[in-house]
């Protein structure tokens, strides 16, 4: 498994400097920000994009999808913390998504693209949050188990993400799980497997694979080993993991929006992309800190 990484903050950093939280509130879009009590420490460099080029390439008109923790880019991504399609937002194109509350917006914006990639046509369907719930870690050993014994070798790794994976965060009750695959387009080396499994496939877009439960209280996310989507995913889960000020601020997102009514889960999963590009370039930034990476 990935290494979480201490708590720890760029205290005094040349990179850094410390300004008003007000300030920072300002400056958000254009630099790094991490918290510190009522300041906050800026990077002082500005950068262009948090995440690097997305493996699904450059944007496109049409937007790939989230799952809950993942992650749908607000223009052009899971959860993909984690939609459907599974996918972190790419914050090199963080515009905003249409609101559906606004009448001067498309409502079902996305309804070609999910017709292209999603198996079985789109779902309306309340979105519910739960308490967080300690069993979820062992669902996903459960699972976990299961595909390396089905995958073998072909799973380079397998991760719990999204925000069942992130203690004290509430979440859609659905364990959202990682495989990553040498190549996520050969479906005869992995499908075969999972579906012997009980797994159905739901998603298929490019470099994108993603199978649940009938019960649909599972998700087993396909990506390419070594791949930019395979990093941001876990980065996502282990900032989260010790930083409380984002989890608040993407739980209260998640409560606020899991209170309108959507045509699909994905535009769910849409509307959260700007706040979860703003958490990924901090964790971004804690990253380099840090010296975090996959191991």
């Amino acid at each position: 498994m990935p290494a979480r990484g201490a708590e720890t903050r760029p205290d005094t950093d040349d990179r850094f400097t410390i300004v008003p939280a007000r300030r920072a509130r300002i400056w958000g879009r254009t630099a790094c920000v991490i918290r510190n009590g009522p300041k906050v420490l800026v990077s002082k460099t500005r950068r262009t994009s948090a995440m690097g080029t997305s493996s699904m390439g450059p944007p496109v008109p049409t937007p790939t999808l989230l799952t809950s923790t993942s992650i749908v880019p607000a223009a052009g991504p899971e959860d993909r913390a984690v939609s459907e399609t599974g996918q972190m937002p790419d914050p090199a194109d963080p515009a905003d998504p249409a609101d559906p509350a606004d009448p001067g917006s498309d409502p079902h914006h996305l309804d070609e693209a999910l017709d292209a990639v999603l198996v079985g046509g789109r779902e309306q369907r309340r979105v519910v949050m739960a308490e967080p719930d300690p069993r979820w870690p062992a669902v996903f050993d459960r699972h976990r188990a299961a595909i390396a014994a089905a995958l073998g070798a072909r799973a380079r790794r397998i991760d719990h993400v999204g925000s069942t994976a992130i203690p004290s965060l509430a979440a859609k009750p659905i364990v959202d799980i990682q495989v990553t695959v040498d190549d996520p387009e050969d479906d005869p080396s992995f499908r075969p497997a999972l579906e012997g499994l009980g797994y159905v496939l739901r998603v298929r877009e490019a470099r994108h694979r993603m199978f649940r439960t009938p019960s649909r209280d599972v998700q087993v996310h396909v990506w390419a080993a070594g791949s930019d989507d395979e990093r941001r995913h876990v980065l996502f889960r282990d900032w989260l993991r010790v930083d409380e000020p984002d989890r608040r601020l993407y739980e209260d997102t998640k409560r606020r929006l899991a209170g309108r009514r959507w045509p699909d889960v994905n535009y769910y999963a849409e509307a959260k992309s700007p706040v979860i590009v703003e958490i990924m370039d901090r964790a971004e930034t804690w990253a380099a800190h840090v010296h975090w990476r996959l191991v």
